[in-house]
């Protein structure tokens, strides 16, 4: 639940490091929202539904993603190279802290 507050409060910044738990909760909360949407959609006999949430979300996806770049020690603008960005989602972060922030993993005290 803390991990979701915190994903709330940095849903469009850019500065800082998002954990693998935060960018993959995050897609998949997208994608069970897309779904969702979708189905919402077809009852009402529209896409536009669908269509309005995808774009929504796409700047949460793109913010947390660029922290993910950030956390395994990357420039953020590697999340636009295709394959080698979902390697670095995949791998884990650079244990403590690094030139983009605190360790997402260890909770401040």
């Amino acid at each position: 639940m803390a991990g979701f507050i915190r994903l709330l409060r940095r849903i469009v910044s850019i500065n800082g490091r998002a954990s693998r738990a935060e960018f993959w909760g995050l897609l998949l909360a997208i994608i069970i929202g897309l779904l969702v949407s979708g189905f919402i959609g077809e009852l009402a006999d529209t896409r536009l539904v669908a269509v309005l949430f995808g774009l929504l979300m796409l700047i949460p996806f793109f913010t947390t993603g660029v922290r993910r770049m950030h956390d395994a020690g990357k420039n953020g603008l590697l999340i636009f190279v295709p394959f080698y960005n979902f390697f670095i989602a995949l791998s884990a972060g650079q244990p403590g802290p690094n030139r983009y922030g605190p360790d997402p993993r260890v909770d401040p005290v």
